[in-house]
């Protein structure tokens, strides 16, 4: 039995590789943008980035320590965008759902793959090769139950509420390289 499950974007600002993205998706699935301003008629199912209220904001901004060549606000809103969609997922009465980076292009159906799929709690990519503090993980297109994506944010959070020590051992493994 095909399932009916949502595949979630979560984005500001209104560049053209985001309505590509949306484009590709909806051929194929029911999809919904988590956004602001900039891009609210790009798609039916739009709801406001900045409407989601949760105590998870809070807890990581208190706790959040910036360890990336990235800018904090950037880095910031990868981690911002895990809760964002727990919220909505939670508002809407969502228990799963596929989250894609705006980047995207999706060229196929993944019906057939998420009815695989919905036998587990999450699904991402992990390269094999995890070496020398690599710890890749790619959170670009994955698959989440609700449950499970809100213990992905606690942990994600208790990490840094302890100090995120094995996160500044890699990052100060990788400002000597």
């Amino acid at each position: 039995m095909l399932k009916k499950i949502p595949f979630i974007v979560v984005h500001k600002g209104n560049q053209n590789y985001l309505k590509s993205c949306i484009s590709s998706l909806q051929r194929y699935h029911s999809t919904v943008l988590l956004g602001n301003e900039e891009n609210k008629g790009l798609i039916e199912e739009w709801y406001d980035i900045n409407s989601f209220n949760s105590e998870y904001y809070a807890r990581f901004d208190k706790c959040y320590k910036h360890m990336s060549s990235n800018s904090e606000v950037f880095e910031k809103n990868c981690f911002y965008r895990y809760i964002t969609m727990y919220e909505f997922a939670i508002k809407k009465g969502i228990d799963e759902f596929v989250h894609c980076d705006s980047d995207i292009i999706l060229l196929d159906s993944c019906s057939l793959l998420l009815d695989e799929l919905s036998m587990y709690g999450a699904a991402y990519f992990i390269p094999d090769d995890q070496n020398k503090f690599r710890m890749t993980a790619s959170p670009h297109f994955c698959y989440w139950k609700v449950n499970v994506l809100k213990e992905f944010i606690e942990y994600f959070i208790a990490e840094y509420e302890k100090g995120a020590y094995i996160l500044e051992e890699k990052y100060k493994y990788h400002l000597r390289e």
